[in-house]
């Protein structure tokens, strides 16, 4: 990546213009505080705190400094001109994902034209150039580095370094098959092959197109009449690289080409045009109904999936659950799901768990609902293998004011949002052992939110209760033993610990909830994959049943999952008692019953927005946004600026205990005001 990166920041700074060049040696000048031509670690971090991983990833050579074009990167990554083009010059919107790019805008950066996959694919624009200029995003890139980076050298020339870069990389083995490749065409020894030994050589072989005399003088760069070594290395290059040749004028290609789409799948004889052919549209190819459909080669690339014959490696390990874009107007969001349809059609992937119809929730059998609650409900999850840990020890009895959610705001509050970054979280102790499936479930949801890679809880008897009904797949428990290296190990005594929340705007900004009493709040969240299950609910319908009060602030419940929903009755709350019969003269008013013993009863206050819309949880989720300045207290995971929609809302992460209690008060309010 970092090699990529320099070479487009090079190929950027060799078209600017002497003002801007200057601009970026006055960058680097600024950075060099000891005037050395290099940056150290410490000069960089005196400029930018933070940035020890992208130092480290610059300094791919290990030296411990950057040099210029190093720092090229930076500059031009702070100048946004290494970013992704944000929107599309055709339908003005945000782009998500690959993009067309006109070549020969390029060279008037920034005032480039960009288009959205949907614009290219149905000429929807108007541009001064030509659709055959339009480029996919990686090949107009490639082609204007090739253009821009080192004009002087020859194709063959640019070839040849890196044949040799390749062939002293190898190994042993491929480095002994080249020279036997050289050998055998030098059939008299001397150490160079003339114009005969090349054409007998690749007659023998069955190389038809470089095996022609107008191909030996573009591999013969000194113009000697006959090949030394590297020059017949890069002909080896050529052949085992697989590199085209165009079906329109016969070339080698050596960089970005276009196939047709068409043989391509059908696995046909590639019909392949080098991009000045292709541009022309000097070709003919009428093999297929309605014309070909040329694709340049990162594209072609990019379509042919996961293996040689296009399919998934295995189509029974592969579980895919629309989420964060499933409910929503937005064109390109739905464009993302209608494209993983697609897709999951394609491949016959068997645990595909879609929506169908968006207007009636209930109506979507096959659909689950949030993926971290509902992979483990669907026996997705088992025991298994864990990278490098970090271990938290957690003791005492729990606080009967206190939930997972608190255990783990705990942790990310000691450790946080990077202490565990790319490594696994490991939760035990006599805590951990009497928590419920579902609480474990809260506590390894959240290790993302400290840079973990994933969490795990001990499997023990609990968990393989839990698994009973939900899979038959064979599994096998892995355990830490008593040689196990951690590489850190936490302790807590769970027994003093007191109801938490997680100010605006980061997971690890920890507070104790009565700290925060005198913070008025706007409306209440309890749902998510942290907040959204049964026994969540159940723990928010304790605290409003001991209250005996409705709640001050708008609240929204919204079930992770089917199989959550599907243990509510919606019925209207009069008096002390539920009575359906009563439900026209009281729409805004909603009371949830938990099928479980007891029964749970949730009472809702009247609100501006009708309550009947949860009928529709899924739209619940919508009203639920922050479409203002909004101050909100929340279960979910997250509590980055905008992460509920306005930028400048706030959002309190918390329990669901706190969650109720602040729906109660309008405040952000310790449970422990109506649990004692």
């Amino acid at each position: 990546m970092a090699d990529g990166l320099r070479r487009v920041a090079r190929a950027y700074y060799e078209r600017s213009s002497e003002e801007q060049r200057e601009e970026a040696k006055d960058f680097f000048t600024r950075l060099d505080l000891n005037d050395d031509e290099r940056i150290s670690l410490e000069e960089f971090k005196a400029c930018f705190p933070s940035g020890e991983e992208f130092f480290n990833k610059l300094d791919s050579s290990n030296t411990g400094f950057l040099d210029f074009s190093d720092l090229l990167v930076v500059f031009y990554h702070q100048k946004k001109a290494l970013i992704s083009i944000s929107r599309c010059d055709g339908c003005h919107q945000k782009i998500m994902g690959p993009y067309f790019s006109c070549v020969l805008c390029l060279d008037h950066f920034p005032s480039t034209y960009d288009l959205c996959c949907d614009c290219h694919r149905g000429g929807k624009f108007k541009h001064r150039h030509p659709l055959s200029f339009m480029l996919h995003d990686q090949a107009a890139l490639v082609s204007f580095i090739q253009t821009k980076t080192q004009p002087a050298k020859s194709v063959m020339e640019e070839l040849r370094a890196i044949a040799e870069a390749h062939l002293k990389a190898s190994s042993a083995k491929t480095q002994a098959k080249a020279k036997e490749f050289f050998t055998a065409m030098d059939s008299d020894g001397d150490g160079k092959v003339e114009m005969s030994e090349f054409s007998s050589f690749m007659s023998k072989k069955g190389y038809k197109l470089t095996g022609n005399p107008d191909f030996f003088k573009k591999l013969d760069m000194d113009g000697n009449g006959s090949l030394d070594f590297w020059e017949v290395m890069t002909l080896n290059y050529i052949i085992q690289s697989g590199r085209p040749f165009c079906d329109c004028c016969g070339d080698f290609i050596p960089a970005t080409y276009f196939s047709c789409f068409h043989c391509f799948k059908a696995g046909k004889k590639s019909f392949d045009l080098c991009l000045r052919c292709y541009q022309s549209n000097a070709f003919q190819h009428n093999a297929h109904v309605g014309g070909p459909k040329f694709l340049d080669n990162y594209t072609l690339l990019h379509n042919h999936q996961a293996s040689s014959d296009g399919l998934v490696w295995d189509r029974e390990k592969v579980i895919v659950i629309p989420d964060h874009y499933i409910f929503t107007t937005d064109e390109l969001a739905n464009r993302n799901v209608n494209t993983l349809r697609e897709f999951c059609t394609e491949q016959d992937i068997k645990y595909f768990y879609d929506i169908k119809d968006a207007a009636d929730f209930k109506a979507n059998p096959d659909y689950k609902g949030v993926c971290h609650v509902a992979l483990a409900q669907e026996g997705h999850c088992r025991p298994g293998e864990v990278p490098p840990t970090l271990r938290f020890v957690l003791d005492g009895e729990m606080p009967d004011c206190v939930l997972a959610k608190d255990l783990i705001l705990q942790i990310i509050g000691e450790i946080s949002v990077a202490g565990a970054r790319y490594k696994s979280m490991e939760f035990v102790g006599s805590t951990v052992e009497s928590l419920t499936m579902e609480d474990r479930m809260t506590l390894c949801n959240m290790v993302i939110e400290a840079g973990g890679k994933n969490g795990i809880v001990p499997a023990d008897a609990t968990t393989f209760k839990y698994l009973q009904d939900k899979t038959s797949v064979p599994y096998e428990p892995v355990y830490s033993d008593g040689q196990a290296r951690f590489l850190s190990e936490y302790s807590f005594d769970i027994s003093k610990l007191e109801p938490l929340v997680a100010k605006p705007h980061s997971p690890d900004n920890r507070a104790l909830a009565r700290e925060c009493k005198d913070v008025k709040i706007d409306r209440v969240y309890i749902g998510s994959c942290t907040g959204g299950k049964t026994e969540d609910f159940m723990a928010a319908a304790k605290v409003f049943l001991a209250s005996g009060k409705k709640v001050k602030v708008p609240t929204f419940l919204v079930p992770a999952t089917q199989k959550v929903m599907s243990g509510w009755i919606y019925i209207v709350f009069h008096s002390q008692n539920p009575v359906e019969k009563l439900a026209h003269r009281y729409s805004k008013k909603l009371v949830v019953i938990l099928r479980q013993a007891p029964p749970v009863v949730l009472v809702w206050e009247d609100l501006e927005t009708p309550m009947h819309a949860l009928t529709s949880l899924w739209q619940v989720a919508l009203f639920s946004f922050l479409m203002n300045r909004h101050v909100c207290v929340s279960t979910t995971n997250r509590n980055f600026p905008g992460r509920m929609g306005h930028k400048e809302g706030q959002v309190y992460l918390a329990s669901p205990y706190t969650a109720a209690a602040s729906a109660l008060t309008g405040f952000v309010t310790d449970p422990r005001e109506f649990l004692q």
